[in-house]
Parts: structure tokens; C-alpha cells; sequence
């Protein structure tokens, strides 16, 4: 997933039970930056809100909205020098 057409390139993970100490409690994300051939165009570390939006296809619970703000001091937000930067979570994203 591009942010835009010369953007950041993402990778996102659902857990729909969650993961580790959440497991069964809460639905988990986790994200990743990985280098891509504009990396040298773009401005780092990744500062941008990300905002996560899950919808409900079955119209019984509301939609999950979030933004997450990342930490630029993280080596998640810098640019890769590696296939993939490591991985950033939010674990406790929305209640199951």
C-alpha cells in the first residue's frame, strides 16, 4: 500500500483477536514502512497522523475510526535502510 501514487509504502496487519497479553480482548494492528524506489523523494523520519479507518460490513457494530500519531525518534518512522523498518503496533485498538 502506497500513500500516494510517489508516496510512503505501508504494510498493514489485522488481528481481529488480537495478540499477546490483548488476545481475545482487544482488535490489534500492526504497521510497517518498508523502502520502496521514492524513499529519496520523501521527507523523514514519517511524521504523518495516520488514520485507520475499519468499516463494519454488516452494519451490527459502528465503524472503528483512528488516528495515529507516529514518534518520529522511532526507528519505525525513519527512512528503511533495510527491506522493512520494524514493526509499529497499536494493540489495544478496539474492544472485541
Amino acid at each position: 500500500l502506497h500513500s500516494s501514487r510517489y508516496g510512503y509504502k505501508f504494510q498493514f496487519y489485522l488481528y481481529p483477536n488480537g495478540v499477546d497479553d490483548v488476545t481475545g480482548v482487544f482488535m490489534s494492528i500492526k504497521f510497517a514502512i518498508w523502502r520502496s524506489e521514492f524513499d529519496r523523494l520523501l521527507a523523514w523520519p514519517f511524521s504523518w497522523n495516520i488514520s485507520l479507518w475499519v468499516y463494519d460490513q454488516l452494519s451490527k457494530r459502528p465503524h472503528i475510526i483512528d488516528r495515529f500519531v507516529p514518534d518520529p525518534t522511532s526507528d519505525s518512522f525513519s527512512r528503511p535502510i533495510c527491506e522493512r523498518n520494524p514493526l509499529s503496533e497499536i494493540r489495544r485498538f478496539y474492544p472485541i
